[in-house]
């Protein structure tokens, strides 16, 4: 019998998969994060463009009638950045 090699980890993230869970087979069924801004486009984040990610991110909240601050840029900005940016 093999026996069950510890495992450290440094990071743990929440991810939502969607409003009441709608990509979350998509997700765990093809290991992918679907992230829910379409407007972002690989390279911005691949090469973390950051003003273009907020500017996007704004464009997108108001088009679905969210809050606009800069707070809340920054929140979806950073929490994006953190998973990013995260070491495997």
């Amino acid at each position: 019998m093999n026996a069950v090699q510890p495992v450290t980890i440094r990071n743990a993230y929440y991810v939502k998969l969607g409003r009441g869970g709608k990509w979350a087979e998509d997700s765990l069924g093809n290991s992918l994060i679907c992230i829910g801004w379409e407007e972002l486009t690989i390279d911005d984040i691949n090469n973390w463009q950051e003003s273009e990610i907020r500017w996007k991110i704004e464009e997108a909240r108001k088009q679905q009638g969210l809050h606009t601050t800069s707070n809340d840029r920054s929140n979806d900005a950073g929490a994006l950045r953190k998973l990013v940016l995260s070491t495997p």
